[in-house]
């Protein structure tokens, strides 16, 4: 499960530089430079998020198809497979969608075109969001992960068969 960790740690790194640039700017004025700043992490912080909920994606699909076509998952664990991947599949756009929405509001903010209370009321959506859809991903992969480790059913040998 290194790869999963792995990119749920850069989900989780997103969502920590998202909330520290949120805690910073918070009901207060961003000058010139500290806004350039804010506005470059923030797309950053967007970045990483659509990097790492893409990768959990590809990852659920690809490794859940190839391992039904390997025979390693068939019958109930690969609709128990399919299920898990339709469950990520919500989380992954309970994290990305307000994340991207704060940031777009950020830019049209900027520009005088929404009022910038929306910028902020996104983010305070959007944090408690990311956090638990992260918590919910982490839960969904190590499931996955547990029904790629279970022995496939094809391989199960009867107790009463022996080598004679």
């Amino acid at each position: 499960m290194r790869f999963e960790r792995a990119i749920l740690g850069v989900g989780a790194a997103a969502t920590a530089l998202f909330a520290l640039l949120g805690i910073e700017a918070f009901g207060r004025p961003l000058g010139p430079p500290l806004l350039v700043r804010h506005a470059l992490l923030g797309g950053l912080a967007c970045l990483l998020h659509l990097f790492a909920q893409g990768w959990i994606l590809v990852f659920l699909g690809g490794l859940g198809r190839a391992a039904g076509r390997a025979g390693l998952l068939a019958g109930e664990p690969a609709r128990a497979a399919r299920r898990l991947r339709r469950r990520a599949i919500p989380w992954a756009l309970a994290l990305l969608l307000p994340s991207l929405g704060t940031f777009l509001a950020g830019g049209a903010a900027f520009s005088g075109r929404v009022p910038g209370w929306l910028h902020a009321a996104l983010f305070l959506v959007a944090v408690p969001l990311q956090i638990a859809a992260l918590w919910r991903e982490r839960a969904l992969l190590a499931a996955h992960e547990r029904l790629l480790a279970a022995p496939p059913q094809s391989a199960a040998v009867p107790a009463a068969a022996g080598p004679c």
